[in-house]
């Protein structure tokens, strides 16, 4: 019969309470936070001299996990305050790893940097509780004391995925509104519209050559805030990943053709590491050099190019 990880989980609870046993425990390493949210009962400062005197040292949390180990506990919390703050914490969690405890570690991901995404790769924890306390810096200053916050735990969040992904082959499904974060570690993409997939492709070409309204639109420049609406002649979208220019597209258009081009927006992303750019072009009101113009672009390498046709829309 298959059972699954919680029904597991409760057997051994039930069992464990049978027969008094401390299955689960919990370890606060320190009272010290990195941030001073407001609802928190426990968030002294990071340098606090008198909470860094009372904390109990190495040998002690390693000795006590043992004593529980033997006791009969399998599973561990590592909390605080914010755990990740002690310098001895990679000594404490190994050591705790190599008990065989499964253990969990409650973050605010503050002080979740390179060495601390090694160490959970090198050694897995059971969980990883990462507490998120809004979606915006605004939210972190008012709420956390520390604007800037948001920004570090957003990033180091991202990171941690990213290397479960490329180390461990975990396929990561990433529901986010930020194109920041599908730059920054997506591959696939499903772009949404009213509920709807528009489209579904590999990061990099949809960035180059969007099939889907809903896909220029993301990808393109704030249409919002260019001033298309007074704009006549026809406007295209161009993109150019990392080995072009459109600067160069721009002059040699004029240069060759005689045709003038004007630039209506135009933004850089990151995607994965490689430069991808996109500009929206006011094209001549005449048909015919407008055509033209199209045509010299598309035969640039590492340029793609198309006509925008609901641009009023914005």
């Amino acid at each position: 019969m298959d059972i699954t990880c919680d029904q597991l989980t409760d057997f051994l609870f039930l069992k464990a309470d049978m027969n008094k046993i401390p299955l689960a425990g919990s370890f606060e390493l320190t009272s010290r936070c990195t941030l001073d949210c407001k609802m928190c009962y426990i968030h002294r400062r990071s340098s606090d001299k008198s909470a860094i005197a009372q904390e109990k040292d190495t040998g002690f949390w390693i000795d006590l996990a043992k004593k529980a180990r033997d006791a009969g506990m399998l599973i561990l919390l590592l909390t605080g305050g914010e755990p990740l703050l002690r310098s001895d914490f990679n000594e404490i969690y190994t050591e705790c790893k190599k008990l065989g405890l499964l253990i969990s570690v409650n973050t605010n991901a503050t002080l979740l940097d390179e060495d601390k995404i090694r160490l959970f790769m090198e050694y897995p924890p059971q969980k990883i509780n990462i507490t998120l306390y809004g979606a915006s810096p605004e939210t972190y200053g008012k709420l956390c004391g520390n604007a800037s916050a948001y920004q570090k735990v957003t990033d180091s969040i991202l990171k941690l995925l990213q290397k479960i992904n490329k180390e461990r082959g975990i396929t990561v499904i990433i529901i986010t509104h930020q194109m920041s974060v599908i730059e920054q570690i997506c591959h696939r993409v499903a772009i949404l519209d009213h509920g709807e997939v528009a489209e579904i492709g590999e990061v990099e070409e949809v960035f180059r050559n969007p099939k889907s309204q809903a896909g220029r639109r993301l990808v393109s420049p704030d249409m919002g805030t260019l001033p298309l609406s007074t704009w006549e002649g026809h406007v295209a979208r161009i993109a150019f990943n990392g080995n072009a220019s459109a600067d160069p597209i721009i002059a040699s258009v004029a240069v060759d053709l005689g045709i003038r081009l004007s630039i209506l927006g135009a933004d850089t992303r990151n995607v994965d590491g490689k430069a991808f750019g996109t500009m929206l072009l006011g094209l001549p009101e005449s048909e015919a050099e407008a055509a033209k113009a199209l045509s010299y672009i598309q035969s640039q390498k590492d340029i793609t190019v198309e006509e925008v046709h609901d641009y009023h829309a914005g």
